[in-house]
């Protein structure tokens, strides 16, 4: 985890002196006292480069068990027709669902929109009260839903989402959006230089400049706003990611333990 994974639920993420010092403290108090470092991102490798820590890194995703992805079915995206756009995961202030929700003000399809929040956590109470005042201003005609879902659940969502927005601004890799896309799912992903998730990101309109509810919106219409465009991006994301296989990604793991291992017993 990135510092302001902790410091953003105090609202203290941009507090640079505090995140800068808890990151020290875990140079010395973990990274120079291993005999390796996992990075599972290029942005988390780039930032612990930059500490100079005495264990070398290794880049290295988690990995994601990676099934065969079933194409969404590319549904025509008339002046009624409703469209669900599915956002993935934790309820809290870092993962920002906020914005998706504000988004919906600036976009010209919010009435043909339908929400699906799949997750839960601290900040469910304050995104239903959003959602609820959307509906009642009359900017959503269909009331977003908020459910955790498992794995086969998830699957179901991702088979039958338009669109899919991960709007985290603090985000180490972001292999949940992975479980989606192999599906065949145009993303929308926020950028910002503490999250790794927009590098799942195969065109420059599936990125928006993190917090920005009206670049959000900018996003969404563009992908909306031509069929045949969304649904010929969409094939590029069908069974994306061999690259991050889990099991991939524990054999090299693995392999690299043994070579740690037969040092030490040397």
């Amino acid at each position: 985890i990135h510092p302001e994974n902790l410091t953003a639920s105090v609202y203290l993420d941009r507090v640079v002196p505090l995140n800068r010092a808890i990151l020290e403290l875990w140079k010395r108090a973990i990274f120079n006292r291993s005999d390796l470092v996992q990075c599972p991102s290029r942005s988390v490798y780039e930032r612990v480069s930059k500490l100079r820590v005495r264990a070398p890194l290794l880049l290295l995703s988690n990995g994601v068990p990676l099934g065969e992805g079933v194409c969404a079915d590319g549904r025509e995206v008339g002046e009624s027709a409703v469209v669900r756009v599915l956002v993935v995961g934790r309820y809290s202030r870092e993962k920002d669902q906020a914005t998706v929700l504000k988004a919906m003000r600036h976009s010209r399809y919010a009435s043909q929109i339908q929400l699906v929040f799949a997750g839960r956590g601290p900040t469910e109470k304050s995104l239903r009260r959003a959602a609820s005042r959307l509906v009642h201003d009359g900017v959503l005609k269909h009331a977003p839903s908020f459910d955790f879902f498992d794995a086969a659940g998830l699957d179901a969502q991702a088979e039958q989402a338009d669109l899919y927005i991960h709007a985290a601004f603090i985000e180490v890799e972001g292999l949940s959006c992975l479980e989606v896309l192999r599906h065949g799912v145009v993303p929308v992903i926020a950028h910002s230089p503490l999250t790794a998730t927009s590098q799942f990101a195969l065109d420059a309109h599936s990125r928006f400049k993190a917090r920005d509810p009206k670049a959000l919106a900018r996003a969404i219409d563009y992908w909306f706003s031509d069929n045949e465009r969304r649904q010929t991006e969409a094939q590029k994301y069908l069974n994306i990611g061999a690259h991050y296989d889990i099991n991939d990604c524990v054999s090299r793991l693995e392999s690299v333990y043994r070579k740690l291992a037969s040092g030490k017993a040397s």
